[in-house]
């Protein structure tokens, strides 16, 4: 087991959040607040759903810029 426990502080983007999870090797953190007490869990099983949702609203965007021109 690891002695530097990775944490992710709530004001931290989702970008950012990911890249400690995928430096770490790890798939869930604890998120803290600015009292650093724990009020959450960032997971990558509830992160990447998200980001294919909003690729998915990004590519309708960009369909629709296409097709108007």
């Amino acid at each position: 087991m690891s002695k530097d426990l990775l944490v992710i502080k709530k004001d931290q983007g989702m970008k950012e959040t990911i890249k400690l999870l995928q430096e770490k090797g790890v798939r869930r953190a604890p998120i803290i607040d600015e009292n650093n007490k724990v009020i959450g869990v960032a997971s990558l099983d509830d992160i990447l759903p998200l980001l294919a949702e909003e690729m998915h609203g990004v590519a309708e965007l960009i369909s629709d810029q296409v097709q108007k021109h």
